[in-house]
């Protein structure tokens, strides 16, 4: 279940969102879906945000992923 949203936004400034109040999670669905997000480890979180946006945005940037990738920094 989804409980709470942090949102970074592009300010600086960070916002937490109660989802349980579901007259929030239908208004930021449409504005959320449309910009790229960067997650850390998020596959299980994108599956719980999927449904409950409805949709996904059509870039996800997932840096555990991208870690993985690049190997360890020595």
């Amino acid at each position: 279940d989804l409980y709470l949203l942090q949102i970074a936004l592009p300010d600086g400034r960070c916002a937490l969102v109660d989802a349980l109040r579901p007259d929030h999670l239908a208004r930021l669905a449409e504005p959320l879906c449309a910009v790229e997000w960067v997650v850390h480890g998020g596959a299980q979180d994108l599956v719980i945000l999927r449904r409950a946006f409805g949709a996904l945005p059509p870039r996800v940037f997932d840096t555990q992923i991208v870690a993985g990738l690049l190997g360890p920094a020595y």
